[in-house]
């Protein structure tokens, strides 16, 4: 670090080295507070690559690494479905074409009795819908 960035970092911290009237005790300390830092950032390093190594260590002995935890965003309101839309956007359902080419063997009306419906029920319309089914039936040849 130069001097000024140890200067602004000791303003951060109320020491002024400049009010220190000893020249010789000031630049000491300046020294001090520089090999500090330098120690400081190599120490984040080393922990970093420590890190690295056991999960290599980890992972060859068939073990989990340790997990990467991002940092919370506290600010930001994403829900995860306006994440997952955004990632994978909504592909447009194809309509099931084969379903205008099924033959249709029964049709039944499902009636409804009125008196069994809540009294503030509303009348909607009604829709069609087709179930597929698969009778299986003996057969039984004799020669």
């Amino acid at each position: 670090m130069n001097l000024e960035a140890l200067k602004q970092k000791f303003a951060s911290l109320n020491i002024n080295p400049d009010e220190i009237k000893d020249e010789k005790l000031a630049t000491a300390f300046l020294t001090m507070f520089s090999i500090t830092e330098e120690q400081n950032e190599i120490i984040e390093f080393l922990k970093a690559e420590i890190q690295k190594l056991r999960d290599e260590n980890n992972l060859l002995k068939g073990e989990q690494t340790k997990p990467e935890i991002r940092a919370s965003k506290k600010n930001e309101d994403i829900s995860s479905e306006k994440e997952r839309k955004e990632i994978m956007p909504e592909k447009p359902r194809e309509s099931n074409s084969r379903k205008y080419k099924i033959e249709i063997h029964h049709t039944e009306t499902c009636k409804v009795d009125r008196s069994t419906l809540p009294k503030d029920a509303v009348f909607k319309g009604f829709r069609c819908v087709t179930v597929r089914d698969i009778i299986v039936k003996p057969r039984n040849t004799s020669y």
